[in-house]
């Protein structure tokens, strides 16, 4: 049945904690941006941090954040993931959640419509629990996994940026030109246009009415 809670096996358990320790990993690079970059700031020397993680170490990290989101999380994903959910929480009174199993397969199902892939819902159910006491409603987890969702995706289009544009968007940040989310659209608007320029779609000229 959708919705219903499943008996997590080993395997399972791993598999969850391997995925959210990478999205962790992801959101850490962003929560921390700019601090990775120290610009050259009037005062501090010219010191320059490097950013981290960088190279080939950034280039696995970014591979392996696309794959896992690349897809939406399956039903039995996100049941996967709502187990996990309840496991970690004081369930409130019958007169707050009258039904707990209607309520869980409410939770699925605005999940599912939200295509969330399972590594953004098993990072979502893993936070969850560190910042709340009792058992979340569906709006509280529908935000955390867009937090996580808006904050990985970010890190990973900087992690994909050259260098000198690392350097320039944590200087204007720093300098205090813009702001986070203004570099997190700027990254998102870059991506866009790399893939239009991929795009196997051919050229067509606009139509300026008859020669």
């Amino acid at each position: 049945m959708a919705g219903e809670l499943v008996r997590l096996t080993a395997s399972e358990l791993a598999l969850v904690s391997v995925q959210t320790g990478l999205m962790r990993e992801l959101v850490s690079v962003w929560q921390n941006f700019p601090s990775q970059w120290s610009a050259k700031l009037p005062g501090n020397q010219g010191n320059v941090r490097e950013p981290f993680p960088c190279g080939d170490e950034a280039s696995a990290l970014v591979k392996e954040g696309r794959a896992l989101l690349a897809e939406p999380a399956t039903e039995y994903e996100i049941r996967i993931g709502l187990s996990v959910l309840c496991a970690g929480f004081k369930w409130p009174g019958s007169k707050v959640i009258p039904n707990r199993g209607a309520f869980i397969r409410q939770m699925c199902l605005h999940l599912a419509d939200h295509r969330y892939p399972a590594a953004i819902i098993y990072g979502a159910v893993i936070v969850l629990p560190e910042q709340e006491d009792w058992f979340p409603s569906i709006k509280e987890v529908v935000d955390a996994c867009n937090r996580i969702k808006r904050e990985v995706w970010s890190a990973i289009r900087y992690l994909e940026a050259s260098p000198d544009d690392q350097w320039v968007y944590a200087y204007h940040v720093e300098m205090g030109v813009c702001s986070k989310q203004v570099v997190a659209r700027v990254l998102t608007q870059r991506e866009y246009e790399r893939k239009l320029r991929q795009s196997a779609v051919p050229y067509c000229r606009p139509y300026r009415g008859p020669d």
